[in-house]
């Protein structure tokens, strides 16, 4: 990683607005780390992100539930449970690891338009220079990887680069929850733990 030039790109895009009516929001930016091996990509933040609160609080629960997916391998309601009753110590293991950007910086309802990841995304990416990419949906698949659907990627080890890439069906459960058998969910994100080795059995945390 080039943690420098990286942590320069962000304050770039702190300080960049987005034209229009989202242009009222702030560009969401995770925790950095030079340990950091693991690259998320997301369409856009969720609506109840909040960054005001300590880093190793709870920041929304689209969080909370990704964090059950990558130490646990669900994210029902048990093994959600089992995340908050640790939650510190789990998202620190996370963070450690895994740096979360988005295709869209600010929330855009699941339809985010390209400024964000056009004028910064390559760039990010080739900073960070990840040993994997997990990428969530169909709309940053197509932007890595041209169109396709998205069916037809899940539950396999692609490259870009050369660089490993899984897709995911976006991990929202408000609106693809029945969904998820279709698109091989939990298969899917077997392969993410497996290829991600992050050492996430209960003795790391």
């Amino acid at each position: 990683m080039r943690y420098k030039e990286l942590s320069e790109l962000n304050r770039e895009i702190q300080a960049t607005r987005e034209p229009g009516d989202r242009g009222r929001y702030a560009p969401v930016i995770n925790m950095l780390s030079p340990t950091q091996r693991i690259l998320i990509i997301s369409s856009d933040p969720s609506l109840d992100t909040d960054k005001s609160g300590e880093t190793l609080a709870k920041h929304s629960d689209f969080e909370e539930r990704v964090i059950a997916l990558f130490f646990l391998g669900r994210d029902g309601d048990d093994e959600v449970r089992a995340i908050r009753e640790k939650y510190a110590t789990y998202k620190k293991s996370f963070l450690d690891r895994c740096y979360w950007t988005h295709f869209s910086k600010t929330y855009s309802a699941g339809h985010p338009g390209r400024f964000w990841a056009d004028r910064f995304l390559r760039k990010e990416i080739e900073l960070f220079e990840p040993e994997v990419i997990v990428v969530f949906g169909g709309v940053v698949a197509d932007f890595l990887l041209g169109r396709a659907p998205l069916r037809s990627r899940v539950n396999r080890e692609l490259r870009w680069n050369r660089i490993p890439v899984i897709c995911t069906l976006h991990p929202s459960k408000d609106w693809n929850l029945r969904r998820r058998a279709e698109f091989d969910f939990y298969p899917t994100w077997s392969l993410i733990r497996s290829v991600c080795a992050l050492q996430l059995q209960d003795h790391s945390i």
